[in-house]
Formats: C-alpha cells, sequence, structure tokens
C-alpha cells in the first residue's frame, strides 16, 4: 500500500461509506433510543432518603436563596 493509497483512504467520508438516505434518516432512530434509554434511566428507582436530612437540606437551600449577594461574599467564603 503506498502513500497515494494511504492519502485517498484517508479522503473516504461518512457518506462515501453510507448512501444519502440512510445517512438523512440515522438522526430517526438514534434519537428514539436516545429518549427510550433516558426515559428507562429517569424512572429508575432511588434508594431511600432519610425525611430529616430531606429537610434539612431544603431549609439549607431556601436560607442560601435569602442570602443577597453581597452578604454571601465575605472573605471566609473566598478561602474555600
Amino acid at each position: 500500500m503506498g502513500r497515494n493509497a494511504l492519502i485517498e483512504a484517508r479522503r473516504r467520508t461518512l457518506g462515501d461509506v453510507l448512501p444519502d438516505w440512510l445517512l438523512w434518516l440515522l438522526p430517526v432512530p438514534l434519537a428514539t433510543l436516545a429518549a427510550l434509554v433516558w426515559s428507562w434511566w429517569s424512572t429508575t428507582a432511588r434508594g431511600p432518603q432519610d425525611a430529616a436530612d430531606s429537610v434539612q437540606e431544603y431549609a439549607r437551600f431556601r436560607a442560601a436563596l435569602g442570602v443577597s449577594v453581597a452578604a454571601a461574599r465575605t472573605p471566609e467564603a473566598d478561602r474555600r
């Protein structure tokens, strides 16, 4: 296999290997497959969570929303 054959092999694109109609329709089944995998993943059972931990995390979240940006910028916070 000579140098020219290697150069020609590199110039081949996906359009040279697959027909145009297949390249045009290929995203449809790929998107469908991605949607199926995502819907399966999103409905998998999660492990049980402690209710007290969940309530504490929500309270921390609400407190963070109530703090002004200027008050949140302290030298201690910048060092983290």
